[in-house]
Protein backbone atom coordinates (compact mmCIF):
# COMPACT_ATOMS: atom_id res chain seq x y z
CA UNK A 1 0.00 0.00 0.00
CA UNK A 2 1.76 3.36 -1.14
CA UNK A 3 2.25 6.22 1.67
CA UNK A 4 1.49 9.47 0.68
CA UNK A 5 4.27 11.32 3.06
CA UNK A 6 5.16 14.39 1.81
CA UNK A 7 6.47 18.18 3.36
CA UNK A 8 6.26 19.69 0.04
CA UNK A 9 3.73 22.75 -0.76
CA UNK A 10 1.52 19.90 -1.97
CA UNK A 11 1.12 18.59 1.74
CA UNK A 12 -0.97 21.09 2.16
CA UNK A 13 -3.75 19.90 -0.54
CA UNK A 14 -3.67 16.36 1.09
CA UNK A 15 -4.53 17.88 4.82
CA UNK A 16 -7.23 19.90 3.25
CA UNK A 17 -8.46 16.75 1.46
CA UNK A 18 -8.04 15.08 5.09
CA UNK A 19 -9.60 17.41 7.21
CA UNK A 20 -12.40 17.29 4.65
CA UNK A 21 -12.88 13.96 4.97
CA UNK A 22 -12.31 13.87 9.03
CA UNK A 23 -14.96 16.22 9.18
CA UNK A 24 -17.48 13.58 7.17
CA UNK A 25 -16.64 11.36 9.27
CA UNK A 26 -16.74 13.12 12.56
CA UNK A 27 -20.50 14.11 11.02
CA UNK A 28 -21.18 10.32 10.55
CA UNK A 29 -19.85 9.28 13.69
CA UNK A 30 -22.16 12.19 15.58
CA UNK A 31 -25.39 11.23 14.21
CA UNK A 32 -24.70 7.69 15.35
CA UNK A 33 -23.85 8.41 18.73
CA UNK A 34 -26.83 10.53 18.93
CA UNK A 35 -28.92 7.87 17.09
CA UNK A 36 -27.51 5.16 19.92
CA UNK A 37 -28.32 7.45 22.89
CA UNK A 38 -31.79 8.21 21.77
CA UNK A 39 -32.50 4.81 21.36
CA UNK A 40 -30.78 3.33 23.92
CA UNK A 41 -32.27 5.91 27.04
CA UNK A 42 -35.98 5.28 25.00
CA UNK A 43 -35.31 1.51 24.77
CA UNK A 44 -33.51 1.35 28.40
CA UNK A 45 -31.14 -0.91 26.31
CA UNK A 46 -27.80 -0.70 28.52
CA UNK A 47 -26.02 -2.01 25.23
CA UNK A 48 -26.98 0.83 22.98
CA UNK A 49 -26.11 3.27 25.56
CA UNK A 50 -22.76 1.87 26.25
CA UNK A 51 -21.72 1.41 22.37
CA UNK A 52 -23.00 5.37 22.54
CA UNK A 53 -20.04 6.47 25.16
CA UNK A 54 -17.89 4.28 23.26
CA UNK A 55 -18.89 6.16 19.74
CA UNK A 56 -18.53 9.54 22.35
CA UNK A 57 -14.60 8.15 22.28
CA UNK A 58 -14.16 7.85 19.13
CA UNK A 59 -15.30 11.58 18.43
CA UNK A 60 -12.89 12.44 20.77
CA UNK A 61 -10.08 11.04 18.66
CA UNK A 62 -11.66 12.63 15.74
CA UNK A 63 -12.18 15.67 16.96
CA UNK A 64 -8.19 15.58 18.27
CA UNK A 65 -7.51 14.49 15.03
CA UNK A 66 -8.78 17.96 13.34
CA UNK A 67 -6.74 19.75 16.14
CA UNK A 68 -3.89 18.30 15.09
CA UNK A 69 -4.76 19.22 11.39
CA UNK A 70 -5.38 22.57 12.15
CA UNK A 71 -2.04 23.06 14.63
CA UNK A 72 0.13 21.79 11.47
CA UNK A 73 -1.88 24.27 8.89
CA UNK A 74 -1.41 27.73 11.11
CA UNK A 75 0.85 30.10 9.76
CA UNK A 76 3.58 30.65 11.74
CA UNK A 77 3.11 34.25 14.03
CA UNK A 78 6.56 34.32 14.21
CA UNK A 79 7.67 34.33 11.19
CA UNK A 80 10.20 36.96 11.30
CA UNK A 81 11.55 35.97 13.88
CA UNK A 82 14.44 33.86 14.25
CA UNK A 83 13.43 30.34 15.71
CA UNK A 84 15.54 28.90 18.71
CA UNK A 85 16.93 26.36 16.48
CA UNK A 86 18.58 29.79 14.36
CA UNK A 87 19.84 31.47 17.20
CA UNK A 88 21.78 28.48 18.58
CA UNK A 89 23.06 27.96 14.78
CA UNK A 90 24.37 31.36 15.35
CA UNK A 91 25.90 31.15 18.60
CA UNK A 92 27.83 27.56 17.48
CA UNK A 93 29.21 29.49 14.36
CA UNK A 94 30.36 32.08 16.52
CA UNK A 95 32.25 29.85 18.73
CA UNK A 96 33.52 27.87 15.55
CA UNK A 97 34.95 30.87 14.24
CA UNK A 98 36.43 32.56 17.61
CA UNK A 99 38.01 29.45 18.46
CA UNK A 100 39.72 28.69 14.70
CA UNK A 101 41.28 32.25 15.31
CA UNK A 102 43.04 31.53 18.14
Amino acid sequence: MPTRHNHGPAAQGLARSDQRRLLIVLGVTSAYFITELAGGYLTGSLALLSDAVHLLTDIAALCLALLTLWIRNRRNSCANSPSFATGRRRRSAGVVRDSSRG
